[in-house]
């Protein structure tokens, strides 16, 4: 969509006033209604399944931020005696740890409740999204300055992260598959596709 969107620039430049439905209908206007429409639903599709992901994604990251996870022991887990949830490496709290949250299914819930709030935000008019953007563009800017200023702290060193452990980006940065505990298979790119 973006490089449609990109060739139809001179039709942009040379229109004047961008009608309404904005670049997909300079698209419509410029290349044909066939890819106009297409490139809308592609885009329509592509947006909808992006913020059921955004907002699952946002959900979680709370869920973890602020601390709403409760960590239970794995009875019989091996290796995992006397090791508590605070202080250990992600990969032992996997293995040692059940991670159970408020109640049942509370992300997915929480999920749900979201997306109705900002879809009813969508079903109220264009007018109350234009004003409620501004708070969601403050709070981008918010966490941009306070990701810079972790970022500046962190390479003063007066502080350091918690989770960050050396030489993890290292080891993400080349596929690491683990065997399925319910299938027994383990993984690779191809079986993945």
């Amino acid at each position: 969509t973006t490089s449609m969107t990109t060739l139809s620039m001179s039709a942009l430049a040379t229109n004047g006033k961008i009608p309404g439905g904005g670049p997909y209908a300079i698209v419509t206007k410029a290349l044909g209604p066939e890819v106009g429409g297409a490139v809308g639903v592609l885009f329509y599709l592509g947006t909808t399944v992006a913020v059921t992901l955004y907002v699952l994604g946002g959900v979680e990251a709370a869920f973890v931020n602020f601390d709403l996870l409760t960590y239970v022991p794995i009875e019989g887990a091996t290796g995992c005696e006397n090791v508590s949830d605070s202080g250990i490496d992600y990969e032992t709290k996997i293995r040692c740890f059940d991670v159970e949250g408020l109640f049942p299914f509370d992300q997915q819930i929480l999920s749900i409740i979201s997306t109705i709030l900002l879809g009813s935000m969508v079903y109220v008019g264009m007018k109350f999204v234009s004003k409620i953007s501004l708070v969601f563009l403050l709070i981008v800017f918010l966490a941009i300055t306070m990701m810079t200023l972790g970022l500046l702290l962190m390479a003063a060193g007066t502080w350091s992260p918690e989770g960050v452990i050396p030489g993890s980006l290292q080891e993400n940065l080349k596929p690491s598959y683990e065997e399925d505990l319910d299938t027994g298979v383990v993984p690779d790119y191809a079986f993945l596709l």
